[in-house]
């Protein structure tokens, strides 16, 4: 059974899965009541709980962050998944590039679940600084570098899968967002751009063709807002879009 504070906790909280949070609380906290009454009231006010905790479980992973990265979802634990059944059983020898990693959590759970090395990029050294420190504290097998999109040394010849969930959200939607997004989650992480949220993207399938990279897979986690503009510039690859498990598209599969 649930303890009486916890179920006291979820009740106050607003977050898609209470229970578990309020455990969490309750924990950071040691049971101190006058503490999760802080925690409570700073939740009430939209901070996220997992900046307050500085932790989040990704794929049973411990992913450490802060508001210079993104707090990662579900859909990218999902986008994650779908990867790694595709691509476990690939006989040959390829690499793996995550593009944008922010916090490392999309190349540290390929990384242990493929047991090979991912190769992690982001143009943010902050958000490159709390990438190394999760991979260090999972035991990681993650190469990171600082780059823009595909600018950097990269074997161009050798099969890859690209895997990345980049900005994607429309600019003149971000003030739309909830207050625990807009105010805490980092901007340079969500704003895709005026042309339908799909800039970064469009820049990486440049990037792509520019180097003559021999790409053999891209999983990309986007918005269905993004599809028609993306459409225009993959018609050379054998391409599918992927439901989510709220029924919407979600993630584009080229190869």
């Amino acid at each position: 059974m649930n303890h009486p504070l916890i179920i006291e906790i979820s009740r106050k909280i607003k977050h898609p899965t209470p229970l578990p949070i309020a455990k969490e609380i309750l924990e950071y906290c040691e049971g101190d009541e006058q503490k999760v009454n802080e925690i409570i009231s700073r939740i009430s006010k939209d901070e996220p709980w997992e900046y307050i905790w500085g932790y989040i479980q990704f794929l049973n992973h411990k992913i450490c962050l802060n508001n210079d990265v993104l707090i990662p979802r579900w859909e990218t634990a999902e986008l994650v998944n779908i990867a790694v059944s595709e691509i476990k059983n690939l006989s040959f020898n390829f690499q793996i590039i995550e593009i944008g990693t922010g916090s490392g959590c999309i190349a540290i759970a390929m990384s242990k679940a493929l047991k090979k090395e991912i190769i992690a990029t982001d143009i943010n050294p902050k958000a490159l600084e709390i990438a190394k420190k999760n991979v260090a504290l999972n035991n990681a097998r993650v190469n990171l570098i600082q780059a823009n999109l595909l600018d950097f040394d990269i074997e161009t010849d050798k099969p890859t899968v690209i895997i990345a969930n980049l900005p994607y959200i429309p600019t003149q939607e971000i003030p739309n967002l909830e207050k625990s997004v807009k105010q805490y989650e980092p901007k340079q992480a969500l704003d895709g751009g005026h042309d339908e949220g799909t800039n970064y993207y469009i820049r990486l399938l440049d990037d792509i063709e520019r180097k003559n990279l021999n790409l053999y897979k891209g999983f990309f986690e986007i918005d269905k807002k993004n599809i028609k503009k993306l459409k225009e510039k993959i018609q050379a690859y054998p391409h599918n879009i992927q439901k989510d498990q709220a029924n919407k598209e979600r993630f584009l599969i080229l190869g």
